[in-house]
């Protein structure tokens, strides 16, 4: 399980360490930013986003919907 939790925080772009963190710990970008981590806590097989950015500035929103098209590629 372990191995597999490191392969999710890889994948979406968290530093080794962030595992041990709590999510208000890994922003980088404010509020808005501290939703991230929670969000991506697990990444099921199936994933369904209810308004993922809602709140998120332009660039965060942006970013997001980046990651999410990359995994999706990654992982199909």
């Amino acid at each position: 399980m372990d191995e597999l939790a490191m392969l999710k925080i890889k994948l979406v772009g968290l530093a080794p360490d962030a595992g041990d963190k709590f999510p208000s710990e890994l922003s980088a970008h404010g509020p808005s930013g501290r939703r991230w981590p929670a969000r991506w806590r697990s990444i099921p097989n199936c994933c369904f986003l209810d308004e993922p950015t809602s709140g998120l500035d332009p660039i965060g929103a942006a970013d997001f919907d980046e990651l999410i098209a990359t995994l999706r590629k990654t992982l199909a």
